[in-house]
């Protein structure tokens, strides 16, 4: 009896922990109240279309409120977050008139642009010195699109998701109409983004036998009753 219960205990070992948690960040009417948009310096109110120039939805100003240079946020809450187990975002869909950058934590985790795959140049922030201009970046092609499907890119988080708050960032530039174009009157007034992405990642709790290690489990115990049998035959 004293080994049966130290070989169950040696197998229970084994079981993984299978609680998970996924939910959406994208940009979309779901999460709508969620985002928040800025010009750097006051915020904004894009308006949610169903189409875009590049095809499928997309918030933008359709009135020239935009700028050179605008961001968007999404703040989300981690609870009970395995910080050993892997966490990853996933982006189906990605895309900005002219050029976005993608951040979680301010990590910055991809450059997308309507004129890349290629190198171009970025504005960090709505910089009057242009002090965060920087140059030969590497972008990759906006995706998602009907006539540029690309992606999915899945993202590791590891070392940059957290426990509590997080924050999700998009920084556009609109470098068609200049990439200092804020200083101007009215510029970008058909600048869009879109994102399509979720989040994903392990909870911590009570282990949860996945199916193999159930059947393990079980194909052990009945070979330990069969022996037990077996012996007491003997």
């Amino acid at each position: 009896m004293r080994r049966t219960a130290l070989i169950l205990s040696f197998l229970l070992a084994f079981t993984v922990n299978a609680y998970a948690a996924s939910f959406d960040v994208g940009i979309n009417p779901a999460n709508e109240s969620s985002w928040t948009f800025s010009d750097g310096t006051n915020p904004l109110n894009p308006l949610f279309s169903g189409t875009s120039f590049y095809e499928g939805p997309a918030y933008q100003d359709g009135s020239a409120n935009f700028s050179g240079w605008w961001q968007g946020s999404l703040g989300f809450t981690v609870t009970n977050y395995d910080s050993s187990s892997p966490s990853l975002l996933q982006v189906n869909t990605f895309g900005a008139d002219d050029r976005a950058a993608l951040f979680v934590n301010n990590t910055l985790l991809q450059l997308v642009g309507i004129f890349g795959p290629g190198t171009g140049e970025f504005d960090w922030s709505k910089d009057p010195n242009y002090t965060s201009h920087e140059t030969g970046l590497a972008f990759v092609g906006n995706y998602g699109y009907v006539n540029n499907p690309g992606g999915p890119y899945t993202f590791d988080l590891s070392g940059i998701l957290l426990e509590g708050n997080n924050l999700l960032t998009i920084i556009v530039n609109d470098t068609n109409s200049g990439i200092y174009g804020y200083t101007t009157d009215v510029v970008a007034a058909n600048t869009s983004l879109r994102f399509d992405g979720s989040v994903a990642y392990s909870e911590t709790g009570t282990p949860v036998p996945e199916p193999s290690s159930i059947f393990l489990l079980l194909t052990a115990l009945f070979g330990l009753v069969w022996m037990r049998k077996k012996s007491s035959k003997v």
